[in-house]
């Protein structure tokens, strides 16, 4: 019996602890709506998706040099080999 009441504890305090996070985001997301909102000037929005392209074109641009390495290490042998073999036929 001592095993299923451990279990039984340990399941109702994963339980609360997740329905106190429910309830803290409900309550936040209640709180937010309420507020009123002031508009964005055209500048003040410039300025927001100039600081979201400029994330994520570094982060585009980082993954195309890691892409570019990896091809760059198949692809040049292959190509190598090629040139090589075409060369060596004549």
């Amino acid at each position: 019996m001592q095993p299923l009441k451990r279990i039984l504890k340990v399941f109702l305090k994963v339980l609360f602890f997740y329905m106190r996070r429910i309830v803290f985001f409900n309550l936040i997301f209640i709180l937010s709506c309420t507020k009123e909102t002031v508009p964005l000037t055209i500048q003040q929005q410039s300025m927001i998706v100039d600081s979201l392209v400029t994330i994520k074109k570094k982060e585009i641009l980082r993954l195309a040099a890691e892409d570019l390495d990896y091809r760059r290490s198949i692809e040049v042998k292959e190509k190598t080999d090629s040139i090589v073999s075409a060369r060596t036929k004549k």
